[in-house]
């Protein structure tokens, strides 16, 4: 078994069922509806470019996810049960992060985000099992 890079770009996206922001890597020549998304992992080697040519590498590094940073306690008005509300979520600028993902470690929340909401070009090397 070994690695695979998969050229794409970075999306941030919500489904119904999610309470938070989607941080997906969407597969070149897929959509998210059919099966083009892959979700980042720890370990992943995630390359971000800032332009759609890919020249010019904007971020390159290994996905470790901090998922204490920038946590706060959800707010009353999302009517969660309490153990659940004050466990909270990750919140940058007004998104709360999907739980089942997290923020890069060592690197500024915001500029983590900005990649995903921006649509950032991107590789992604991955396990080959994890596809």
């Amino acid at each position: 078994m070994g690695n695979v890079l998969l050229q794409g770009k970075l999306i941030g996206g919500r489904q119904s069922a999610c309470k938070g922001l989607q941080l997906i890597f969407l597969k070149e020549n897929a959509g998210p509806l059919d099966g083009g998304t892959v979700s980042l992992m720890d370990g992943d080697i995630l390359t971000v470019f800032s332009d759609a040519a890919r020249q010019t590498v904007l971020w390159q590094g290994a996905v470790k996810f901090d998922r204490e940073k920038n946590r706060k306690p959800y707010p009353k008005k999302y009517d969660f049960d309490a153990d659940y509300a004050a466990r909270g979520g990750q919140k940058v600028g007004r998104h709360w992060i999907d739980n089942a993902q997290g923020l890069q470690d060592g690197l500024e929340p915001e500029r983590w985000i900005n990649m995903f909401l921006e649509g950032k070009s991107a590789t992604l090397q991955v396990d080959e099992l994890s596809l």
